[in-house]
Order: C-alpha cells, then sequence, then structure tokens
C-alpha cells in the first residue's frame, strides 16, 4: 500500500452556492407529510395517485387533541399522510424517483440536518436532481468570488 504525505493530497474544492427560494420552495421536504408540503408538490403527487385530505388530516388531529384532554370525542381513522421520504421511495429505485420528480418539476429534496432533525426545525441540507444543475448559480469558489 502506497503512503502519500498529507500535504501531496488534493484538498478539492470549496464552492459556495445560491439556490434561489423560488426553487427551494417546490422541492420535496424530506421530513414532512404530504397535507404540509408546498401546493406544487402536492399536484405532482396527486397526478401520480398519491392525495391527501387536509381537511380529514385537521379533523383527525382536532380530535385526537379533544381526547388527550380528556374530551369524549370518538378518533376517526386516522388518515394516510406519508412524509416525503416515502412518497420518495414508492417511486422507486433512487434514480426513477429523482427523474420522475424532476421531469414533474420538482428540482430536488430538502432535509433537517442532522442537528435539526431531532428538533423538528433549523438547517437543511439540499440535494438537486440531475438535469436542475442550471438553476445554480455559483457566488464563491475557495473564497473567491465568482462574477458574471
Amino acid at each position: 500500500m502506497e503512503m502519500r504525505d498529507q500535504k501531496s493530497v488534493d484538498p478539492g474544492n470549496l464552492y459556495k452556492i445560491d439556490l434561489p427560494d423560488k426553487h427551494v420552495d417546490k422541492m420535496l421536504d424530506w421530513d414532512k407529510p404530504l397535507s404540509q408540503q408546498h401546493p406544487e408538490v402536492q399536484n405532482v403527487f396527486k397526478d401520480l395517485g398519491y392525495n391527501v385530505d387536509k381537511k380529514q388530516v385537521d379533523a383527525y388531529s382536532d380530535a385526537l387533541l379533544d381526547a388527550l384532554q380528556g374530551g369524549s370525542t370518538n378518533l376517526p381513522k386516522q388518515p394516510l399522510d406519508l412524509n416525503g421520504e416515502s412518497l420518495y421511495k414508492k417511486l422507486g429505485s433512487p434514480q426513477a424517483a429523482s427523474q420522475t420528480l424532476q421531469q414533474a418539476g420538482i428540482p430536488g429534496i430538502k432535509y433537517l440536518d442532522q442537528s435539526s432533525r431531532n428538533a423538528g426545525e433549523g438547517t437543511r441540507n439540499f440535494v438537486i436532481f440531475p438535469g436542475n444543475e442550471d438553476i445554480l448559480k455559483i457566488q464563491d469558489m475557495n473564497g473567491n468570488a465568482i462574477n458574471d
């Protein structure tokens, strides 16, 4: 096995990228249920055969809260409200799911980073589907501003 000096290893490049908010809003949120996804994401999944009735979700949530507070509400059947991760996996392989969503106008996925996941909020990571690289703008490379 060849040993290399750490100094001779290519450190790579560090880029600062702008991902416009209008595209972030349309990304599949890995952590949120379909009922809480952006309307465009909901419409894409509706066209793919996955729909959720927001009124049923709200009615179930209200009944559950009432029951937890000691009320006498009979709980209706919990409506199916899959999260982004489950919806993505229902579309087949990662390649097939990414291609299906990209072709439907979803630019990628967003998910809470490891330190934010337990809190349910905080900073996020973003993955852009192949074919959508043109929505990104390189602002900085290795600390040097990129000017258009």
